[in-house]
């Protein structure tokens, strides 16, 4: 969801909901963390948060928030069989330019 420029570090926060069909089941995941890219090379520089709310009878989903080449990506996918609607909110601060 952001490239992060060669030499630049990225503070990222932020929710995804997944809410199960049309019932009250839903999880919310709030995940924090910073990454640095060093010649192409995405470092996590701190142990990413990720804390869970559960309002369902099981986890309905799994999230991963995580380098994938240059970029910060943001996997998930849901329970087998179930619809899941996803809500989803990030924001990332890039600094500490070359």
């Amino acid at each position: 969801i952001i490239a992060i420029p060669n030499g630049q570090t990225v503070v990222c926060r932020g929710h995804i909901i997944g809410k199960k069909n049309s019932n009250g089941d839903a999880i919310r995941r709030i995940y924090e963390g910073s990454f640095i890219n060093v010649g192409g090379v995405i470092t996590t520089m701190t142990t990413l948060t990720d804390s869970v709310v559960s309002n369902a009878g099981g986890i309905v989903y799994v999230a991963t928030v995580g380098a994938s080449g240059t970029n910060i990506r943001i996997s998930y996918t849901g329970t087998a069989a179930t619809t899941v609607y996803w809500t989803w909110h990030f924001e990332f601060w890039v600094g500490g330019g070359a």
